[in-house]
């Protein structure tokens, strides 16, 4: 495993311990770079209008943000 990976893997366990601690906010902002990290770009449909307004909605801005 590289140098980099050992670090992003510590790096994710360090915030999965954080997260009871954070905001809603903190949290999607986290969520989105994680994605952006492991997925790379959004190119996913944003949720539809019901689903949007909720939990999948925040997740989709966020990793398109």
């Amino acid at each position: 495993m590289a140098d980099s990976e050992v670090h992003f893997a510590r790096a994710v366990a360090h915030a999965r311990r954080l997260t009871p601690t954070l905001s809603e906010a903190d949290q999607l902002r986290i969520y989105g770079l994680y994605k952006q990290a492991t997925e790379g770009d959004n190119t996913t449909s944003q949720p539809g209008m019901i689903a949007n307004m909720g939990e999948a909605g925040y997740k989709w801005a966020a990793w398109e943000k």
